[in-house]
C-alpha cells in the first residue's frame, strides 16, 4: 500500500497600508482546522504592522511566481523533497527594503489538517543540510539559483514564530529575485494525510534617515544620539516638560517581539512594557543584539519556559533562571488587591500574597490578568484615551479559604468586548538577577558607595537588547535618600514631580522607603489629583506615560509567583556594597498598592523579576 503525504502552497498578495509595507501570506494546504492566531503584541508585531515613518516617493511590491504542491511518497528509512517558490521584489526606494518571515500560528510545526489526528510534521533545528534533516521534520531555505537536484544540499531552517528578518538591501533601485525553498524529510511512521501551517513574508521600506526614536523599527537601532535627537510631537524640547512624551513600538531582533518604547520628561528613552525575551540554554545571545560590554556572547545555563509555575531544585544567587508563565495582561492596573491563591503542599506557606503556586498558572488563580494569547486577543487597545471601566472577578481570600467576587470600577486595560488589549500592561518574563545582567554581576560589590554615588558598582552588561541597559540606582545610606542618578527611577519619578522624602534618618527601616504614604502629596497623585508646581505631575505610575506594571515577582522563599496586582518589583545594575549571604541583595525598584515607593530597596538576586531597558 503507498503512504502518501501532501503538501500544497498558496498565495495571496496583500497591501498594508503605504505602497512600501508589503506583506504575503502563503497558505501551506487548505487548513481545515481553526486557525489560532498568536495576536499578542510581545510575540507577533510584524514590521508591517508597525507605526512607521515610511519615506515619501518610491515604490515597493512583491509577487510569488505560482502556486506550488508537493507531495511526497515516503520510504522507511525517510524521504526528501523540497519545492521552491520564487519571490521577486522590486523596489525604488532610495534606501532599499528588507524581508522578513513568521508562521502566523502558535507553532511552526505543519499540523494535520484532519482535527481528529494530532500528528504533526516538527521544525527543523538551525543550519541543517537538506539531506541531513530528521525524519518527520521540515524547514525553509533562502537560496541563491538552486536546482532540484541539490535541494538536499541547501541548509534549512525552523520557520520563525515570530517576525524575523531573512534578508536585507541598501541599493536605491533594484528588482530582486530569491528562492524560498521547503523542504521535508518523510517517513512511513506518519499518517498519510494533508499537513498544513500558515506563513507571512513581508517587505518594508527602510527609512531614508534616522533623525529620532519614531524613525526606528528595531530596538537594536537606539543610540544615545537619535535619544537625544527626539523630539516632543510639536517640535519641542521633551526633557522637563511632562505632557510631550513621544511613544513608538520597536521590534527586538533576537526574537521579534515588540515593544513600546517612549521618550520620557527625564530626557531618557525608556521600554513602557516589560522585556519578555524567553532565555534559551542551546542558544547564545551575542554582543551584536545584546547589551554585552565585557564580552562577545553569553549562553544561560538555566532556563524555565512554562505557563505552570515551576521551581528547580537547585537555585541560588549564582543560578540564572528566568520564568515565562504565560502572555497575560493585568486588566486592572491600579485595583489594589492582591491576587491570591490557596496554599498546596509544594508551597504551604500562607501568606496572603502569594499568588500563583507550583504547578497551577496565572489564570487558574488572577482573574485580574487575562491570557492574550487565547481567543484571539488583538494589541490595539488605547488605555490612555479610554474611559474608565467596570471589571468583574474572582479572588481567593486567605482569611476565609474560600473564593469570592469582587467589582472593581477603574481604568482598565482591556476591551472584553472587541478582545484588545493594551500591550504596555503584558507583564513579561521573570529573571534572576544574575540572568538580567547576563552573569555579569557575579561578586559585585559597591564597596565603599555608601555615602559616595562614585563608588558605586552596576554591572557592565544585560540582556536588554543592544543600545539598551538596566537602569541603575543606589542610595545614601546614612541620608536614607537615593542618589540622584540621572539614568534610575528615582530621578524619573523626582522629574513628574512625586515628592521627595528629605527626613534625615539612620533608620534601618525608614531608609529602604524612598515615600510612605502619610495621606499628603504622593496620596494625592497616585489617587489621580496632579501634582503642584506646572500642575502635570502625572497619575498614578501604573498609567500614561510610564506604564509600570505591578506584576509581582517570582519569590524562590514563599514558593509562589508572589503580589500579582499588589507590587512592582524591577531590576537595576547597581550592586550592594556588603555580600552577605548566598541569596546577596542588590538595589532594585519597587512600588505597591498601600502607597510606598522604594527606589532604592534591597532585593534579593535569587528573586525572578521583570526588567524595564533604557537607551544607552
Amino acid at each position: 500500500m503507498q503512504h502518501h503525504t501532501n503538501f500544497k502552497l498558496h498565495s495571496q498578495a496583500k497591501l498594508l497600508g503605504p505602497a512600501s509595507l508589503i506583506c504575503l501570506t502563503f497558505l501551506l494546504l487548505c487548513l481545515s482546522y481553526p486557525v489560532v492566531n498568536t495576536k499578542t503584541s510581545a510575540l507577533t508585531v510584524a514590521p508591517s504592522n508597525l507605526q512607521t515613518n515610511v519615506p515619501s516617493g518610491g515604490s515597493l511590491s512583491i509577487a510569488l511566481s505560482q502556486d506550488t504542491t508537493l507531495d511526497i511518497t515516503p520510504q522507511a528509512n525517510g524521504t526528501f523533497q523540497a519545492t521552491n517558490n520564487q519571490l521577486t521584489v522590486s523596489s525604488t526606494h532610495p534606501t532599499g527594503y528588507t524581508l522578513y518571515l513568521h508562521t502566523n500560528d502558535q507553532t511552526n510545526s505543519l499540523v494535520n489538517t484532519d482535527t481528529t489526528k494530532d500528528t504533526q510534521i516538527t521544525a527543523t533545528k538551525q543550519d541543517v543540510l537538506g539531506a541531513n534533516l530528521t525524519r518527520n521534520t521540515w524547514g525553509y531555505s533562502l537560496a541563491d539559483n538552486p536546482n532540484s537536484a541539490t535541494y538536499d544540499q541547501l541548509t534549512y531552517q525552523p520557520v520563525p514564530l515570530t517576525a524575523h528578518q531573512i534578508t536585507r538591501t541598501n541599493l536605491a533601485h533594484s528588482t530582486d529575485q530569491y528562492n524560498l525553498v521547503l523542504g521535508a524529510n518523510i517517513d512511513t511512521s506518519l499518517p498519510a494525510g494533508q499537513y498544513a501551517n500558515n506563513l507571512t513574508i513581508s517587505a518594508i521600506a527602510n527609512p531614508i534617515y534616522v533623525t529620532g526614536l519614531l524613525d526606528l523599527v528595531y530596538m537594536q537601532d537606539m543610540t544615545s544620539t537619535v535619544c537625544n535627537n527626539t523630539v516632543a510631537y510639536d517640535g519641542t524640547d521633551i526633557k522637563g516638560q511632562p505632557g510631550g512624551e513621544v511613544s513608538k513600538q520597536l521590534i527586538d531582533s533576537r526574537d521579534g517581539k515588540a515593544y513600546w518604547v517612549s521618550k520620557l520628561a527625564d530626557g531618557n528613552c525608556w521600554m513602557t512594557q516589560n522585556l519578555a525575551l524567553d532565555l534559551d540554554s542551546n542558544k547564545a545571545l551575542t554582543s551584536a543584539n545584546t547589551d554585552l560590554n565585557s564580552k562577545e556572547s553569553w549562553v544561560p545555563t538555566n532556563t524555565v519556559v512554562s505557563e505552570t509555575l515551576i521551581f528547580p531544585s537547585e537555585i541560588n544567587r549564582t543560578t540564572d533562571y528566568s520564568w515565562n508563565l504565560g502572555e497575560y495582561v493585568l486588566a486592572t492596573p491600579i485595583r489594589n488587591v492582591s491576587c491570591n491563591s490557596a496554599s498546596t503542599i509544594d508551597s504551604t506557606n500562607t501568606d496572603p500574597f502569594n499568588s500563583v503556586r507550583p504547578g497551577q498558572t496565572i489564570e487558574q488563580n488572577c482573574s485580574d490578568f487575562v491570557n492574550v494569547s487565547k481567543d484571539d486577543w488583538q494589541p490595539t487597545f488605547d488605555s490612555s484615551s479610554a474611559p474608565e471601566g467596570t471589571w468583574s472577578g474572582t479572588n481567593y481570600n486567605s482569611t476565609t479559604g474560600k473564593m469570592e467576587d469582587y467589582t472593581y470600577t477603574g481604568p482598565l486595560s482591556v476591551d472584553k468586548n472587541n478582545k484588545t488589549y493594551d500591550a504596555h500592561y503584558l507583564i513579561g518574563n521573570f529573571y534572576q538577577w544574575n540572568a538580567a545582567v547576563a552573569s555579569s554581576g557575579t561578586n559585585l560589590t559597591s564597596i565603599d558607595a555608601e555615602q559616595d554615588a562614585n563608588k558605586l558598582k552596576d554591572a557592565p552588561d544585560s540582556i536588554c537588547p543592544k543600545g539598551w541597559k538596566l537602569p541603575t540606582t543606589g542610595r545614601n545610606t546614612v541620608t536614607g535618600l537615593p542618589f540622584n542618578r540621572d539614568d534610575s527611577f528615582y530621578k524619573l519619578l523626582l522629574t513628574y514631580e512625586y515628592p521627595n522624602n528629605t527626613t534625615v534618618t539612620n533608620d534601618p527601616i525608614a531608609y529602604k522607603a524612598w515615600y510612605i504614604d502619610n495621606g499628603d502629596a504622593y496620596t494625592k497623585i497616585l489617587d489621580g489629583v496632579l501634582g503642584s508646581g506646572n500642575g502635570i505631575a502625572q497619575q498614578n505610575l501604573t498609567l500614561e506615560p510610564m506604564y509600570l506594571n505591578r506584576g509581582g515577582s517570582v519569590n524562590v522563599w514563599t514558593g509562589s509567583y508572589r503580589a500579582a496586582n499588589a507590587s512592582g518589583v524591577f531590576w537595576s545594575s547597581t550592586a550592594y556594597p556588603i555580600v552577605s549571604s548566598i541569596h546577596d541583595e542588590v538595589y532594585g525598584f519597587r512600588f505597591n498598592s498601600i502607597n510606598n515607593i522604594y527606589p532604592s530597596e534591597l532585593t534579593y538576586q535569587i528573586y525572578g523579576n521583570p526588567i524595564r531597558c533604557l537607551a544607552r
